[in-house]
């Protein structure tokens, strides 16, 4: 036999070689989604019964024991219901995918889920859902709480209350003990939040009641106002500005004017809240500009009105 045709014998079995191997790869990834399909469906179906411990068992996601608990997932404002696959993928290195949909209150458009599986040993898993984001209850400094199905309490200052929940709409309800906060432009205290959540998810952000800023600049404009009347000496003025005009005689008989720096900031303090607002003051016998602040605790008195006392 001649050394080329040597040659040519090796080259060809070297591909066959080659050609056993990738074969035998592409043997390794399962093409039989009977298994795969079968816990989606039953990953389905748990849910639609409020059976959230069934549901949970099916996959390996990692959710708080508080969470997978049927009574609690039954209080949801909707389950998941008319809930089916409506798309296969097949397999690849990350395993089985699937599209699932489910209407939780609105027929005509549906919420729509990724699901991902895994076999292991004959056992089949739902190991993550795509575009999925926790609902996040802080940490955001104000005060509160917020219930989760008039069952789990979460404090709204506390950090690492992010929820993976199962898919419904779940009903909260933010109690704030110092009534100076809201949940958006109604005054809503109640709402319900759609589990998964997409784009950027849902965090609880409450803002104060439009009657609080108002208020501090009015009792703020009083002090200011009785200050002048105190010759810019008196306890109704601020810290700083007494000291400015003792130094300056003058200034206890000439008019002043505020100027307000920026707008109020108004921080958590211990059971309640601190406002501050800076201002500069000008008198034509002072020598110089003075920045001052009035800063005092804000609260809701019994009459419903709000209170800025220093």
């Amino acid at each position: 036999m001649s050394l080329t045709r040597r040659r040519t014998l090796a080259v060809s079995a070297l591909l066959l070689i080659g050609s056993a191997a990738l074969t035998g790869c592409a043997a390794g990834i399962d093409t039989d989604d009977t298994g795969s399909v079968a816990v989606v469906e039953k990953f389905l179906k748990h849910l639609e019964a409020g059976e959230a411990t069934a549901a949970a068992a099916l996959t390996d996601l990692d959710f708080a024991d508080e969470l997978i608990d049927d009574d609690f997932y039954a209080a949801s404002a909707a389950l998941p219901t008319d809930a089916r696959i409506v798309k296969t993928s097949g397999y690849d290195d990350f395993g089985f995918s699937a599209t699932v949909e489910f209407v939780l209150d609105d027929a005509s458009a549906p919420e729509s889920l990724d699901l991902t599986v895994r076999e292991n040993d004959g056992v089949f898993t739902i190991v993550r859902w795509s575009s999925y984001l926790p609902v996040r209850i802080g940490p955001y400094p104000a005060h509160g709480v917020v219930r989760v199905n008039n069952t789990l309490d979460y404090t709204l200052a506390k950090a690492g209350n992010d929820l993976t929940l199962l898919p419904a709409a779940y009903a909260l309800e933010y109690t704030d003990p110092t009534g100076l906060l809201r949940l958006g432009a109604e005054d809503d205290t109640s709402f319900t939040v759609n589990s998964p959540n997409r784009g950027e998810g849902f965090s609880i952000v409450p803002s104060f009641l439009p009657d609080v800023e108002p208020s501090i600049t009015t009792e703020i404009e009083r002090l200011q106002n009785a200050c002048a009347a105190e010759g810019f000496t008196g306890p109704s003025c601020p810290p700083g500005l007494v000291d400015a005009v003792t130094a300056s005689p003058g200034a206890a008989t000439s008019s002043g004017e505020w100027f307000r720096d920026s707008g109020i900031d108004i921080r958590m303090k211990g059971d309640g809240y601190e406002a501050t607002s800076s201002y500069t003051f000008r008198n034509d016998e002072l020598p110089d500009l003075i920045t001052v602040s009035y800063t005092g605790t804000v609260t809701r008195g019994a009459s419903g009105a709000v209170v800025f006392a220093r």
